[in-house]
């Protein structure tokens, strides 16, 4: 045989061999998890609603009825130790009928909206009532004022933070600590180990978790006066086969 057309072909061979070594291996396989952490944080705001509603032959009256109301609740609060000022006055929609030819009068100064009662000799003005607390202890304290008072309440107390950075810190730490559980729990399962993550997100739209205990406290007041700040992490988990 030629030698030139043998080291011709012992070459050939030789790169043959080299690009079948150097062919990427199959992708490794991926998990994804989705993972829902939780933060439960005493309240630095609680927010407690009184609706106001007072009824008169003129809105003047109709208006000082409500406003003396308002004066009652806040010296009220006063006599149980708790600023006046916590109290705000929120401007309340206009009640009614469709068709019963009910105008709206807005008294942005006191806070009051003023409308046509059902009977037509009488008019009407309604206020939100607001008592901003920051700490829960004053609760039972206005809850008894306004009990005495014999005002009822729209729902129960809101509990919230005023800056939730640190709960939602703990929260995302706790969403990335079950999804790192979760996967090794499916690998092993499957006969792999879970190497490194491949990809991390917080936009989990399809999450039901997520949502769910985003309707947490929507309807009505809270339960206890905790709050309870979530976090979602979307994370694909890179898998290796277990010897």
């Amino acid at each position: 045989m030629n030698m030139r057309y043998m080291a011709w072909l012992i070459m050939m061979m030789a790169v043959s061999a080299a690009g079948q070594a150097a062919e990427p291996a199959i992708d490794a396989p991926t998990l994804h998890i989705v993972a829902t952490g939780k933060a439960v944080s005493q309240p630095d705001r609680i927010i407690v609603k009184v609706p106001i509603e007072e009824k008169a032959e003129t809105a003047t009256a109709a208006r000082a009825l409500a406003q003396a109301k308002i004066e009652k609740i806040k010296t009220a609060l006063s006599s149980a130790g708790i600023n006046p000022a916590v109290v705000a006055v929120r401007m309340s929609p206009a009640f009614g009928f469709l068709g019963n030819g009910q105008d709206g009068e807005v008294d942005l100064a006191g806070g009051a909206v003023l409308h046509m009662a059902a009977q037509a000799s009488q008019r009407s003005a309604s206020s939100l009532v607001e008592i901003r607390l920051a700490e829960a202890a004053q609760l039972s304290k206005v809850n008894k004022v306004l009990d005495d008072l014999n005002l009822p309440t729209l729902g129960g107390p809101t509990a919230s933070l005023t800056n939730d950075s640190a709960a939602r810190a703990i929260a995302i730490a706790d969403a990335m600590r079950k999804a790192r559980s979760e996967a090794d729990v499916y690998a092993q399962a499957m006969g792999f180990a879970v190497v490194g993550i491949t990809r991390v997100s917080n936009d989990c739209a399809n999450d039901y978790r997520a949502i769910a205990a985003g309707w947490t406290g929507m309807f009505g007041g809270q339960q206890d006066l905790t709050v309870a700040t979530t976090a979602s992490a979307c994370v694909d988990f890179m898998l290796e086969k277990r010897p």
